[in-house]
């Protein structure tokens, strides 16, 4: 129900960006989501790499800021997906397409045959593998954070900054060949 009510705000944030830039090509428009979506992802992670860093706050906010960023990221990478899903105007009715449109992006794979949607199993270990991934990225955020306490703040949010800055960039850009290698 989530997936589907992110794509209904999609196509929502697709009409709203192309009225905001009327003369703007979809180059443009997706360069123009890349920016937002990039400046908040970046933002969030050096925000929770404060946190994470700071030696005063300790485990449980380390943990809890992690937890905090995954979700922001991971909605955020989701509608992010989605809405250049929209400017390309591509319909994703089919929840399972949309499913599948989206873990390709975050995994960097190609869109499956029909068959291949079809197959339960398929899903699930891609479920299985961005699940990996995502236990990737929180070792990556708290070991540093929490081994490198007495780092400044600075550091640990830069290193979170450009950590979630890398990973988005690379969604981003999965999206859109995913996304036009279906709109063909």
């Amino acid at each position: 129900a989530s997936l589907a009510e992110q794509y209904a705000r999609s196509w929502a944030a697709a009409a709203q960006l192309r009225a905001q830039l009327p003369g703007a090509g979809i180059d443009q428009l997706c360069q123009r989501a890349n920016i937002k979506y990039l400046s908040l992802v970046t933002a969030t992670g050096a925000i929770t790499g404060a946190v994470a860093a700071a030696p005063y706050f300790g485990a449980i906010s380390t943990i809890s800021s992690t937890a905090s960023d995954l979700y922001i990221f991971g909605r955020t990478s989701v509608n992010h997906v989605l809405l250049l899903a929209a400017l390309h105007d591509l319909e994703l009715t089919d929840p399972e397409l949309r499913r599948l449109t989206v873990l390709s992006s975050l995994l960097n794979e190609q869109v499956p045959t029909r068959s291949l949607i079809e197959s339960k199993s398929y899903i699930e270990n891609m479920n299985q593998r961005l699940a990996e991934r995502v236990a990737i990225k929180v070792g990556a955020k708290l070991l540093p954070m929490r081994a490198g306490a007495a780092l400044p703040l600075l550091i640990g949010a830069a290193t979170a900054a450009s950590l979630n800055a890398k990973l988005a960039k690379q969604i981003s850009s999965n999206a859109l060949t995913v996304i036009k290698l279906q709109a063909v």
